[in-house]
């Protein structure tokens, strides 16, 4: 379903590890959602569910070029 593919893109390592969910899994999850609304591009990505777990795992997320410091700082926490 694209419902769940959707959802992939913020899921936290913990959750992709099957660790024990807990608030910083939402604080991810709500970081992710703050990255695309700003970038208007998803922090981490792939063309499957292997790929965007990769992603999250492996990958630091890129700021692009010429955003505003104040939200530099936000993104980077």
């Amino acid at each position: 379903s694209d419902v769940y593919k959707r959802q992939d893109y913020y899921m936290s390592p913990e959750i992709i590890n099957n660790e024990q969910y807990t608030a910083k899994t939402d604080v991810w999850s709500y970081g992710c959602v703050i990255y695309e609304m700003i970038t208007l591009n998803r922090a981490f990505d792939g063309i499957n569910q292997l790929e965007i777990f990769n992603s999250i795992l492996n990958q630091q997320p890129n700021l692009p070029n010429g955003i505003h410091t104040d939200l530099e700082i936000i993104l980077k926490k």
